[in-house]
């Protein structure tokens, strides 16, 4: 009789075991432990996710890591096992780049509810009019803006911020309160607390622009007919325009209603594309969506619950529903690191239609505590979009000739990660491989670009090899690229600034700046990269389609700023080498190269104390030496070696420039830039060669040298190492395509 007194008792603990047992649900995806699985020890630690609730007999159906089966479990056996935050983080970045918090009117598996009058969520009827418009709504966006306009009329000035959790809290107590079933969610792109408050627009350091896609859809005429959709539409614009500073522009609107864009399938996903290319970094963006909802049997089997939320579009029954993996890939996929977008889905079935990995705030769940259920359904579709990103990017921005790279990740040849070259050609089209030079075997090799890094030299090992190359401070301003032609000359020098109104394109625009900048803020500062920025617009601004380019002898930030003369402690002499060439009577005659040497002489007399006795000037205007090639050779050695240390030195050319084969092997585009004196046919033009041994390398150490070049093909006529401004290839951070092309005779 003991013994059976004591199976029984033994029974009734089973029974209690097996209660509590069945009471231990974990959340759909959660990430478990196997442990203490007596039937198959050998899976004890096992890692995998919950794949259906707890069955009345106790087990769990899970998959685990790796596998795609499926397996039954004890719920006794297993544990949640959470990622640690840190990776979470770390994959909720690479998901979605933006953060994204979203607000959906009911759980997954629940539909939602209109309401026939607004005042059934709490609106007072002497208020309504003012506020909102119409008398029906959704039950979701009607009583968020009960919370909201209350926040703001019990504090004129709120010092407590509204929290997502006090939201979604009021939301549901306001529904339950009046017999409506449906629980508002709240789901987020990255993990966060529900104290963190909710804000359309940021209210501190906002520095990005307000944007807002609001879609309702009415369905007249059908039987499904919401006629409180277009209501909810109008009245979250009328809140965002009242309290938080959006203005008409900052609206995309897609509504039913004869007036704006019809909501159709393919109106919704275009205006989700270019929603999302459109918002930038810092941007604060609103989203709302008013209409049916629905779900279908997922066929992707990114789905734990094997449905796919969807929203149904205006013509939903032609062109079909929008489903939650278009969503995500057409819209939210493509949002910007840095953007802010706070959403409203006011639709049946909208739990997860954004197929956000955090739910913050589900029925039961606790997420907001262990983040447990974390789940990234899109994960490959995410990193497939990131490598094409990442691909395209590389395309557009090619490494600049002459780069320092390092090889990585090259299976073809493993042996050659690591390795350091140069890059000597751009990438080609049909292959994407660029070909790179080793400097220890002289061989070059053809590797794909994206087994390429940029490998920069440090900064004390560059300025190091700068003074060993140039002594002297040189910075270059030239027309354009080595591969670029000028345009013609431009009318648009003030006569009360300069000689005569015609002008070179890159002459005129430099005189405009400094002029300009000594009109208005003769006591501030000009920088570098002021001055190329603004050259650059005022000639894109005519019509011109060179691209002005800087280059110096020093790494320099763009923000140094650009003296003539230095405003403190100079105690040298004020000098100017000018060199134009109008080819007088030869059909490429330059009408405007001795007005541009003119103006620039006037400039710095006027502006800097510039005196006649200051200038070296070779014209050929019968009045000054003429710049043949043996003059302009003879100047550049003489003035060269009369330039002392602290002295303040200028040089403009304007004239013709060109470019021909190297033959001394040392440009990586394999041509030398080149000046053509008055009489390059019978005695040929002078080589960047020649320029850097003749002029660039003699001047000594304490001469600081700023010079304009305005010819055709000049970028590098002075083969100076640092390119600090040129377009496209952003060497102003980075350095990495410097290079020494004469250091041996250095």
């Amino acid at each position: 009789m003991n013994e059976n007194k004591g199976e029984k008792k033994e029974t009734k603990k089973e029974k209690a075991k097996k209660k509590e047992t069945n009471n231990k649900h974990f959340p759909l995806n959660a990430r478990i432990k196997i442990i203490n699985f007596d039937d198959e020890p050998e899976l004890n630690g096992h890692i995998g996710r919950v794949k259906s609730k707890t069955r009345k007999a106790g087990y769990v159906k899970i998959v685990l890591q790796n596998r795609k089966e499926t397996m039954r479990i004890p719920a006794e056996c297993l544990e949640l096992c959470p990622l640690p935050m840190s990776v979470i983080g770390e994959q909720a970045r690479e998901y979605i780049a933006a953060r994204v918090r979203m607000i959906s009117a009911c759980d997954e598996d629940q539909k939602s509810t209109d309401v026939s009058s607004i005042e059934k969520v709490g609106f007072n009827r002497s208020k309504r009019s003012s506020q909102m418009k119409g008398t029906e709504g959704g039950a979701c966006t009607s009583s968020l803006l009960k919370i909201l306009y209350d926040h703001h009329q019990n504090n004129s000035s709120p010092k407590k911020d509204l929290s997502f959790g006090d939201i979604v809290k009021d939301m549901r107590k306001t529904l339950h309160s009046r017999g409506y079933q449906q629980t508002p969610q709240l789901s987020s792109s990255r993990p966060m607390h529900l104290t963190t408050p909710w804000e359309f627009v940021p209210t501190k350091n906002f520095s990005g622009n307000r944007r807002a896609l609001i879609i309702g859809i009415r369905y007249m005429g059908m039987p499904w007919e919401l006629p409180g959709t277009h209501n909810d539409c109008f009245n979250m614009i009328s809140f965002l325009k009242r309290f938080h500073g959006f203005q008409d522009k900052d609206f995309t609107i897609l509504m039913d209603d004869h007036t704006h864009t019809p909501p159709t399938r393919a109106n919704i996903l275009k205006a989700f594309r270019k929603f999302a290319s459109e918002c930038q970094p810092h941007d604060a963006a609103y989203f709302h969506f008013s209409g049916h909802g629905g779900s279908v049997p997922d066929e992707s089997g990114d789905e734990t619950d094997g449905m796919d939320e969807t929203l149904h579009p205006l013509d939903h029954l032609q062109a079909g529903e929008i489903l939650d993996d278009e969503v995500y890939e057409e819209f939210i996929l493509h949002l910007r690191d840095g953007v802010t977008l706070n959403a409203v889905v006011d639709s049946c079935h909208s739990g997860s239609v954004f197929d956000l990995p955090f739910e913050l705030f589900g029925p039961g769940k606790g997420l907001d505590k262990d983040f447990s259920a974390v789940r990234f359904p899109h994960m490959e579709v995410a990193r497939e979009y990131r490598r094409t990103l990442s691909l395209q990017k590389t395309k557009k921005k090619h490494l600049p000739i002459n780069a320092r790279i390092k090889i990585v990740n090259f299976d073809e040849e493993p042996s050659l990660n690591g390795f350091i070259g140069f890059v000597r050609s751009k990438p080609k089209k049909s292959s994407g491989r660029i070909k790179i030079l080793f400097p220890t075997t002289t061989e070059t090799m053809k590797i794909p670009q994206q087994c390429v890094k940029l490998f920069p030299l440090p900064m004390n090992e560059l300025t190091k090899q700068a003074r060993e190359y140039l002594s002297a401070r040189v910075h270059l301003i030239s027309a354009s690229e080595d591969d670029t032609q000028l345009a013609p000359g431009v009318n648009e020098q003030s006569k009360s600034q300069a000689e005569g109104v015609e002008g070179g394109a890159c002459t005129s625009a430099f005189l405009n700046i400094l002029y300009d900048h000594e009109n208005t803020n003769p006591d501030g500062v000009l920088k570098f990269g002021s001055i190329m920025k603004n050259m650059k617009q005022i000639l894109v601004s005519r019509g011109q389609q060179q691209q002005p380019q800087l280059s110096s002898s020093r790494p320099v930030q763009l923000t140094a700023p650009w003296e003539f003369v230095p405003s403190k402690n100079f105690s040298g002499n004020r000098r100017a080498l000018i060199i134009g060439v109008r080819y007088k009577g030869a059909p490429w005659e330059l009408t405007n190269s001795h007005r541009d040497c003119n103006n620039m002489m006037k400039y710095l007399k006027r502006c800097h104390g510039f005196k006649e006795n200051d200038f070296t000037i070779l014209m050929d205007d019968d009045k000054h030496t003429p710049p043949t090639r043996a003059n302009m050779l003879k100047a550049f050695r003489k003035f060269a070696f009369e330039c002392r240390p602290n002295d303040a030195v200028y040089f403009h050319f304007a004239g013709h420039g060109g470019s021909v084969p190297d033959e001394g092997g040392d440009e990586t585009d394999g041509m030398d830039e080149t000046m053509y004196p008055m009489d390059y046919l019978t005695a040929g033009e002078i080589l960047d060669d020649e320029v850097y041994e003749d002029f660039i390398l003699h001047i000594c150490s304490g001469v600081t040298l700023n010079a304009v070049v305005d010819s055709c093909h000049s970028g590098s006529v002075f083969d100076l190492p640092f390119e600090l401004f040129s377009p496209g290839k952003g060497l102003d951070q980075d350095f990495s395509a410097v290079h020494f092309p004469h250091m041996e005779i250095a």
